[in-house]
């Protein structure tokens, strides 16, 4: 049986900002009355505090601490805040520990590897935000920054056309040295963390972009894992993926598009198995994961495919690779589903290495475990992040399609920390 430890409940219930950041300072004064001995953050107002502002407070982005000890989470209200995780299973409403804003809205974001509240270095608490027309920001995640200025801010100026070129994806290298970012005409720079500029950049010729050249743009970076010895794979919206050596500072296109693929609307996450051996690309608009062996050279690396039994739509689901349950994704009724880890290891294949027809999911658990006073219903899992030193305990975001909303008043959001059994 799932069993809930903590839940943010009703406090981002709606879509009247004003009302749910007034509920979740209110709530937090609760929590701190209560404690004496300890001075608790101030949760920070946001720019748009004194104007009427609705929107679904969604959380796009979840990121445990290296130590299993918080999570930083992205929200569409141009929040970011930070959780601390229970000792124990937690009877009220699961609040943010910081709570900041920037005055625009975050296209995508990278934290570093080594981020914790409890780090003793401020260099290793901090995120880097990118938004469009602007500069990349890194802003600090420490409890007393207020963030009103960023500690640093990185050139993404085209210097053909002096316009900024928005990054639609950022990661963080392995030694925490600089970072990688993705923008149009399938632009892949590196950048130093002391430097205002890239060290390196590539970028495609429109010709070379082919008659789509409006979608040739790099949507996201492989999720870090032991393997990458300096190689990254990033997938694009034209369902293609790109192989980057940082050592050589080169790329080239090692898969394209399917023939037979004539839905999907690119790749949005990239999930590498443990050993290596094999990519999972999650999919806008599609049914199905595609998997590539990153072994096999040429463009023509898929050799299986996940089936999912819905269609992925505008809204994202981001999964996460677990060392218990395998590889896990979301659904739109509150249904975790899985295939185990030997399968994914695998890619699916058997002992000849068959190609694949689509493996269905071999389990599936539901969030709401033992609280049976939530409602099931327009519970869409979007996010699901497993906690780096406990894979029992996974951190999951809720809400309703944000695309499809018909009683926009009653908009459920939520996060919640789950153990499985």
């Amino acid at each position: 049986m799932v069993q809930t430890i903590a839940s943010t409940q009703d406090c981002y219930y709606g879509l009247q900002c004003n009302n749910i950041w007034d509920r979740e300072e209110n709530l937090v004064k609760e929590l701190t009355e209560t404690i004496t001995n300890y001075d608790f953050p101030q949760l920070h107002k946001s720019y748009f505090s004194d104007k009427s502002r609705r929107s679904p407070i969604t959380c796009s982005q979840l990121t445990w601490s290296y130590d299993g000890t918080s999570i930083c989470g992205v929200f569409d209200d141009l929040g970011v805040r930070q959780f601390l995780i229970p000792e124990n299973k937690l009877e009220g409403y699961w609040v943010p520990f910081t709570r900041w804003f920037i005055n625009t809205p975050i296209v995508c974001s990278s934290i570093l590897r080594s981020y914790s509240l409890y780090h003793n270095d401020p260099s290793k608490q901090a995120i880097l935000c990118s938004s469009r027309d602007l500069p990349i920001r890194l802003y600090s995640l420490q409890p007393e920054s207020n963030n009103k200025t960023s500690l640093q801010h990185y050139s993404t100026l085209n210097e053909e056309n002096e316009t900024f070129e928005t990054p639609y994806a950022m990661a963080v290298q392995d030694d925490e040295s600089g970072f990688l970012t993705g923008s149009v005409r399938n632009r892949i720079c590196l950048y130093d963390f002391n430097r205002y500029h890239p060290i390196w950049q590539h970028q495609w010729t429109k010709s070379s972009c082919g008659k789509s050249s409006h979608k040739a743009i790099v949507s996201c970076f492989d999720e870090y894992n032991e393997c990458h010895n300096h190689i990254r794979y990033a997938g694009t919206y034209k369902t293609e993926v790109l192989r980057i050596d940082t050592r050589i500072k080169n790329f080239e296109l090692v898969s394209e598009r399917d023939p037979s693929d004539s839905w999907s609307n690119g790749i949005y996450q990239i999930i590498k198995s443990d050993n290596g051996h094999y990519i999972y690309c999650m999919k806008r608009n599609a049914k199905e994961i595609d998997v590539l062996d990153t072994r096999k050279l040429g463009v023509s690396w898929k050799v299986n495919t996940l089936q999912l039994p819905f269609k992925i739509g505008k809204q994202k689901f981001k999964a996460s690779l677990n060392n218990s349950k395998g590889l896990l994704i979301g659904s739109y009724s509150g249904e975790v589903m899985y295939w185990d880890k030997d399968c994914i290891e695998f890619g699916g294949l058997d002992r000849f290495e068959s190609f694949g027809t689509g493996i269905k999911p071999m389990g599936s658990f539901s969030i709401h475990g033992d609280n049976s006073t939530e409602k099931e219903d327009a519970c869409r899992v979007n996010c699901i992040t497993t906690n780096p030193l406990d894979p029992k305990i996974l951190a999951v975001s809720t809400s309703a399609d944000k695309f499809a909303v018909e009683d926009a008043d009653n908009f459920e959001t939520s996060l919640r920390l789950i153990q499985i059994p």
